[in-house]
């Protein structure tokens, strides 16, 4: 248990989609992260133990007052063949402009085993990590007739 404590976990990655400074209200923006264990070699009691930590649980926040997002699913990256975002996947909908930053805490569960051998053990206990991404600028688009063809003539 002591290994696993004292073990120098990397906090999960936060992507965030569209990949830009930026967004606007109203449309679903896909977050995603790995559901990688680390693994740690270290020595007890004179026997080469492997020691990993396993993800468990992912929190994240918005930065916009809705609270938390707890799930077990990492979500996965969004593709132009998805077709539109789906609300139903991991991320959020931002409802009023402003600048945010997105967080997401990672709840890591223990696990050991001999060196080579084929059997993990769990451990008693949980560790979390917290990385955040680089604030996101979120706007209000709006549409706008305008009469006017690509050469600026007007064509009304």
């Amino acid at each position: 248990r002591k290994a696993f404590e004292s073990m120098t976990i990397q906090p999960s990655p936060v992507h965030v989609q569209p990949e830009s400074e930026w967004t606007v209200i109203n449309i679903h923006n896909p977050v995603h992260t790995t559901d990688t264990p680390q693994t740690q070699n270290v020595t007890l009691l004179g026997v080469d133990v492997q020691v990993r930590a396993v993800p468990a649980e992912f929190s994240w926040t918005f930065g916009d007052d809705t609270g938390a997002l707890v799930t077990t699913d990492p979500g996965r990256a969004w593709t132009r063949a998805d077709g539109d975002p789906d609300p139903s996947r991991v991320g959020h909908t931002y409802t009023r402009p402003g600048t945010y930053a997105i967080s997401l805490t990672t709840t890591w569960h223990g696990q050991f085993r001999l060196t080579g051998a084929p059997t993990w053990t769990d451990i008693p206990g949980t560790v979390t990590t917290t990385r955040s991404a680089d604030p996101t600028t979120v706007s209000e688009m709006r549409s706008r007739l305008v009469c006017d063809d690509a050469t600026g003539r007007s064509t009304c």
